[in-house]
């Protein structure tokens, strides 16, 4: 994903606290932020399955992007078999949100 982002020039922060989501309700850290539109976008990858620690997080984690209304892209692991259809997806996401190519 990171490669991704790099050699397209896409502007990016790596692990970057998601502001929106008070600290006093939990720290919430994003995988990747894009600073597009009026919010800018979060993406998160979810890469682990079968573990009940993981799995709450993740739930607690998408319940507050939603809560907030944060513009969030989501890629769980078993949802892109290669390169191609990982750029096909992120591309197509972001252009949903807005990112001009």
């Amino acid at each position: 994903i990171d490669d991704y982002l790099f050699t397209h020039l896409i502007l990016h922060a790596y692990n970057k606290p998601v502001k929106e989501i008070p600290e006093t309700e939990r720290a919430v850290v994003a995988d990747w932020f894009i600073p597009i539109g009026q919010k800018g976008v979060y993406i998160e990858y979810w890469g682990i399955d079968n573990k009940q620690e993981y799995e709450e997080n993740k739930e607690e984690k998408q319940a507050l992007y939603k809560k907030y209304n944060i513009p969030l892209i989501e890629i769980n692991k078993n949802d892109i078999k290669d390169t191609q259809s990982l750029e096909t997806f992120l591309y197509r996401q972001l252009k949903a949100h807005g990112f001009e190519f």
